[in-house]
């Protein structure tokens, strides 16, 4: 098996970033050369593998996304779950309706979404424990590019499109962007 893996490396994986360590091998043959989520053999991945021997995980490239990275629905940045912060203000959303003003929110308290009990009936928000960062208006108009590469396509349409409230979470590059401009207008 150490030599497939090793061809495979070699072929496959000929710009990977390192070379596959001894540990790192006996760790994929211990897990069957499959990624711990979905099961897919590294045989059958266009990137390399992740492997933590820390963890003791092997993941496919889809799968440890999912599980360390986050896609804000604004710009489509990508960035790691681990780098927002642990102090309030946090949970940055947006939030699009007719219960408040539209724009760009961050938590003062917890909670900040809640549901019915039993999970059963709509999601709603907790308005006393949010703050208004910026307004939508506030935050579309940003010409400065420095601030925002381009909001995503689907941005665009969601909000040409919506007709239902909405809310969900953002990433910090927009987020880093209502706060710029809360602090311009103070």
């Amino acid at each position: 098996m150490k030599e497939k893996i090793l061809k495979h490396f070699k072929t496959e994986y000929s710009s990977s970033p390192h070379p596959i360590n001894e540990d790192e091998m006996q760790l994929l043959i211990k897990h069957d050369c499959k990624c711990d989520n979905c099961g897919e053999s590294i045989f059958e991945l266009d990137d390399f593998p992740n492997i933590s021997t820390e963890k003791s995980k092997v993941l496919c490239e889809d799968c440890y996304s999912e599980e360390y990275r986050d896609y804000c629905p604004i710009c489509e940045d990508s960035y790691w779950k681990n780098d927002l912060p642990d102090e309030f203000p946090k949970s940055p959303f947006y939030y699009i309706g007719t219960q408040s003003k539209s724009g760009i929110y961050h938590a003062l308290d917890w909670p900040v979404f809640c549901a019915a009990t039993g999970g059963l009936g709509e999601t709603y928000i907790n308005w006393e424990n949010v703050e208004l960062v910026c307004s939508m208006e506030d935050f579309q108009s940003i010409n400065d590019p420095t601030m925002v590469t381009e909001f995503s396509d689907k941005w665009k349409s969601f909000l040409e499109d919506n007709e239902y409230e909405s809310a969900e979470f953002i990433g910090p590059c927009c987020y880093n962007v209502a706060l710029k401009i809360l602090n311009e207008k103070k």
